[in-house]
């Protein structure tokens, strides 16, 4: 495989990690006060709160293992929306889409992306594997293409060096700290966005199309980061952004708010099964710059 194609894995790796983990801890960040819940989204609420406790039960578990919540999920990438990552990767046939199929189980990471590399992926998650963060020299790699990013990539390679040091298994309750503190900084969101029930059949099953306006999710993320650097368990943390990279709390909220614009409302469908309220699958459309731009499909497993 060449250079190109080794590019290519580790983009969507990391499209498909982060995409995974963006949306696990979206559904962990569910979990509104109950007062004043109407009927429409009460079997919504009552879902994304059992998904959270699994979440925080999965988070509360790093001092002794890394164990992923099982699921699925298909990523669907329409190459017109970022012609950048069209001139970057090779693909295998003249399609205009990538599709990615993934698979998460214990602490395995599942990948097959047939039209990018002939073999599938199969990544395995330490907490020890942290260390190798020491190593990172993404400013070194940069294709000549991307120059102009250089001293951003040199700022984030020094912010994942320091992130090396850390001993997540030793400190696993600055995680528990962090993760709820987001929960708490996006209660306001979840309890603001626009629920719809789109299934009225008498299957346990029902779809819900939810909606987070833009101004919504910027306020959402703004409260998250207030909760934070006001939490004196995470702030020596968070605070490495300062003393690695020279980004402040309102530098944060500035890139934040610069990537909703990108993005703009967040539309996502999730199925739900009414008779255990639990999750069952989640589909989310990203529109970016007028163009349907990704379709991520996840589905949860009991375990």
């Amino acid at each position: 495989m060449g250079k190109k194609g080794k590019r290519s894995k580790k983009i969507v790796s990391c499209i498909i990690v982060l995409s995974v983990l963006f949306l696990s801890v979206g559904g962990y960040f569910a979990y509104p006060t109950l007062a004043d819940i109407v009927l429409p989204k009460r079997h919504v609420i009552n879902a994304f709160i059992n998904f959270g406790g699994r979440l925080q039960d999965m988070v509360d578990s790093l001092s002794e293992k890394l164990e992923f919540m099982e699921m699925e999920g298909e990523l669907e990438i329409h190459l017109d929306a970022f012609p950048k990552l069209r001139e970057e990767i090779t693909i295998q046939d003249d399609s205009d889409k990538i599709h990615i199929r993934f698979w998460l189980e214990s602490n395995k990471i599942h990948i097959c992306a047939s039209q990018l590399f002939e073999n599938d992926i199969l990544m395995e998650i330490n907490l020890s594997d942290i260390t190798q963060l020491k190593q990172s020299n993404i400013s070194g790699q940069l294709p000549v293409e991307y120059k102009q990013y250089q001293e951003a990539c040199k700022k984030l390679d020094r912010v994942l060096h320091e992130i090396s040091k850390m001993d997540f298994k030793k400190h696993s309750d600055i995680i528990s700290a962090a993760s709820k503190d987001v929960v708490k900084g996006y209660t306001s969101m979840l309890q603001n966005g626009e629920y719809e029930r789109l299934d009225n059949s008498d299957s346990d099953v029902v779809s819900y199309k939810i909606v987070f306006p833009q101004q919504l999710v910027e306020q959402g993320n703004n409260a998250v980061i207030d909760e934070l650097y006001s939490d004196s368990k995470v702030l020596p943390y968070i605070s490495i952004l300062k003393t690695a990279a020279g980004i402040s709390k309102d530098t944060l909220k500035e890139y934040c708010a610069q990537f909703v614009q990108y993005i703009g409302d967040i539309d996502f469908v999730v199925d739900i099964d009414e008779k255990t309220d639990t999750i069952q699958s989640l589909y989310v459309y990203l529109i970016y710059n007028g163009k349907e731009a990704c379709n991520l499909t996840l589905y949860f497993h009991e375990q």
